[in-house]
Formats: C-alpha cells, structure tokens, sequence
C-alpha cells in the first residue's frame, strides 16, 4: 500500500496523516499522563504530559526510528490535545514537535 500512503502524504493540511493508520494503535492513557502508539503490543512511540495550573504541558513526543515518517508522532500529540479539550485544559507544548506542531508559524 505505499502508493496509498503517497497520496495520503501530499495531503496539504496533513489531516489525512491523521486518518491513516498504518496498523498503529494510539492510545490515550490518562494514568500514565500520556498517549502510546502501539504495533500489536509492542510500544512504538509516546508522548507524555505533566499537568498544572496552566494545563496540560506537553514535554516529550518520541517515535522509535523504524516507525517515523508515518505521521505517528502527530497522532500522539493530537490524542494528548483532544484528550485536553474535553477536560477543559489548556495544552501548552514544550518540547520541540509538540511546539512546530501546534503554535503558529508567527510565533
């Protein structure tokens, strides 16, 4: 399915990257202040949270090197950001991916 993903990439919002799976399975895991990307049971990427009064900070968003390039690590971040807008909680990203990702090129 390569040609899939290749028209799936050229998406101009990215959005479609979302939708595209790749047989990952992301997970919201509110215990563990995180979202966790899955290859069966085996972890392949994380994003982790610390929460306080201004909200849920966003410090770390890793995918291991084999899996990168699948739009994994945008998932993650977004899980933690949906997650957040349905408790009410602002998301301030701090580490590097989460900061592109969500604050705007002006900024």
């Amino acid at each position: 399915m390569p040609e899939i993903w290749e028209c799936v990439s050229k998406c101009p919002s990215g959005a479609l990257t979302c939708a595209y799976t790749h047989g990952i399975d992301v997970r919201f895991e509110e215990d563990a202040c995180r979202s966790a990307a899955y290859d069966g049971e085996k972890q392949v990427g994380v994003c982790l949270y610390r929460e306080g009064p201004d909200g849920w900070s966003i410090v770390s968003t890793r995918v291991d090197p084999a899996y990168g390039g699948q739009g994994i690590a945008k998932r993650l971040v977004f899980s933690v950001t949906e997650a957040a807008e349905r408790r009410k909680q602002a998301v301030v990203p701090v580490c590097s991916y989460a900061v592109k990702l969500l604050r705007p090129a002006d900024q």
